[in-house]
């Protein structure tokens, strides 16, 4: 390998820790947002790692094959980039964003949640009608003529 070459994958793998550790930071900021259970939480954390762990792999593979120090420094550098440079930008934005979505959910939803709101009170008119109506036995005097 030329050392051309061998700059270029710190380059890109630099930018790939910085970008996968955008992605893990959404996606656990998520579970923040929506207050998921810790099981949850480590859960998904570990299927997010295994995934960015999987394109780490490929990246090496398209390397060469070898796993080389200066790659690992590379992604070490990376993720500190991330950490210390945008992390806690990219956070509250990342909130500000998952209130917006929710908001504007809340709105497209609306006409299907006031009809399923209308469904439900006929439903439960419907059940009480039909519990009344289970009462009755046919024993009643206009039933023998």
């Amino acid at each position: 390998m030329t050392d051309v070459f061998e700059l270029k994958m710190c380059v890109i793998c630099i930018g790939y820790a910085f970008l996968a550790t955008m992605v893990y930071d959404f996606g656990h900021t998520w579970l923040l947002w929506k207050k998921a259970h810790r099981f949850v939480q480590m859960l998904l954390d570990v299927i997010t790692l295994s995934i960015l762990g999987i394109a780490f792999t490929i990246l090496i593979i398209l390397a060469g094959g070898i796993l080389r120090w200066y790659l690992l420094a590379a992604v070490c550098l990376g993720v500190a980039g991330y950490q210390l440079s945008i992390k806690k930008l990219l956070r509250k934005f990342y909130f500000w964003l998952f209130q917006k979505a929710a908001a504007l959910w809340k709105i497209v939803t609306f006409p299907g949640r006031k009809a399923a709101g209308c469904i439900k009170k006929y439903y439960k008119k419907v059940k009480k009608s039909c519990e009344k109506n289970d009462n009755y036995t046919g024993n009643m005097p206009l039933d023998d003529i």
